[in-house]
């Protein structure tokens, strides 16, 4: 197996690794929980899942997300291991809990 060096790379790695040939698709689907329609709209992994994309096909995170990684190496001085990268995908994929409600409440109706 070579190293991926784009995304698109380490998508069909991922495909590949799950089920060689065909059906990559519906067994990442069925892994992630997921329906199979939103797997095949993917030309790369969304952050969102890439954390469990790495548990499920038990690559590492620099190869399922190897832009990410190469982009956090090439900052000022910072050493990108995949524990840091993994810390900071958790960071921007947990739930958002800010204070801000996430749906409008309904205006109240006037009594006729």
């Amino acid at each position: 197996m070579i190293k991926p060096k784009t995304n698109q790379e380490a998508y069909a790695l991922v495909l590949e690794t799950l089920k060689p040939g065909r059906g990559g698709q519906s067994a990442l689907a069925d892994q992630l929980g997921v329906v199979r329609q939103l797997v095949s709209r993917w030309d790369e992994i969304p952050l969102k899942y890439v954390l469990k994309v790495s548990e499920i096909t038990e690559l590492p995170l620099d190869w399922v997300v190897p832009e990410l990684y190469s982009e956090l190496d090439k900052i000022g001085g910072i050493n990108a291991s995949p524990r840091t990268l993994s810390d900071l995908i958790r960071l921007f994929t947990e739930k958002d809990s800010s204070q801000w409600p996430k749906t409008r409440k309904p205006k109240p109706r006037r009594k006729s």
